[in-house]
C-alpha cells in the first residue's frame, strides 16, 4: 500500500494563491480484495466539519439554476416548463458538485479513486498532507488486520491489582 500525493498552486480570486493537494491510495490486488470483501471502501476515514455545507451548496446551485432558467427562457425562447425542468436538473447537479468539492469528510473510496483537496494556505496544505499520511498508515493496519478476521480468537483478560483496577475503571467510565 502506498499513498500518492501531488501538490499544485495557482492564482485564485483577487490574486490570492490557492493550493491543491491530490491524494490517492495505491493498493495491491490482495489488499483490494480485502477492502471489497469487508466493505472497507464504504467507511469514513476522517470526519470533517461540514457544518453549513448544504446551505452553501444549495445557494450555489440555486444561483446557477436561476441563471440557466433565465437564459433558456428569455434568450433561447424555451417554454417555462422545459426551462424549469432543465434548471431543476442544473440545480441538483450544481448543488451536488459544490457539496462534494467543499466537504471535509473523507471516505475510503475517495482515497482509492483519488481526490483533490483545496487549501487556502501552505500551512493548511501541510496539515492536510500530514493527516492523510497518518490516516493511510491507520488504514494499512486495518487492512492488515482484516487478513485475520475469520475464525475465533481467544484472548486472556488480565486481572489488575486493586489500585490499578480503580484507576482503570475511572479512566474507562468517566
Amino acid at each position: 500500500m502506498k499513498v500518492l500525493l501531488k501538490r499544485e498552486q495557482r492564482p485564485g480570486f483577487f490574486g490570492k494563491v490557492t493550493f491543491k493537494l491530490w491524494a490517492m491510495l495505491e493498493v495491491n490486488e490482495d489488499e483490494r480484495t480485502l477492502i471489497e470483501r469487508y466493505d472497507i471502501d464504504k467507511s469514513v476515514v476522517l470526519i470533517g466539519d461540514d457544518t453549513g455545507l448544504w446551505r452553501v451548496g444549495a445557494s450555489f446551485g440555486l444561483g446557477i439554476a436561476i441563471v440557466t432558467f433565465l437564459a433558456l427562457f428569455f434568450l433561447l425562447d424555451f417554454g417555462w416548463q422545459p426551462a424549469g425542468a432543465v434548471a431543476l436538473l442544473v440545480f441538483i447537479v450544481a448543488t451536488y458538485w459544490c457539496i462534494n468539492e467543499l466537504r471535509q469528510t473523507i471516505f475510503m473510496k475517495d482515497l482509492l479513486h483519488g481526490r483533490s483537496f483545496n487549501c487556502f494556505s501552505i500551512v493548511e496544505l501541510a496539515k492536510k498532507e500530514a493527516v492523510l499520511e497518518y490516516m493511510c498508515q491507520a488504514l494499512r493496519q486495518v487492512v492488515e488486520s482484516a487478513k485475520h478476521w475469520d475464525g475465533v480468537e481467544h484472548r486472556d483478560v488480565i486481572v489488575l491489582p486493586p489500585e490499578e483496577a480503580k484507576a482503570f475503571i475511572v479512566k474507562v467510565f468517566p
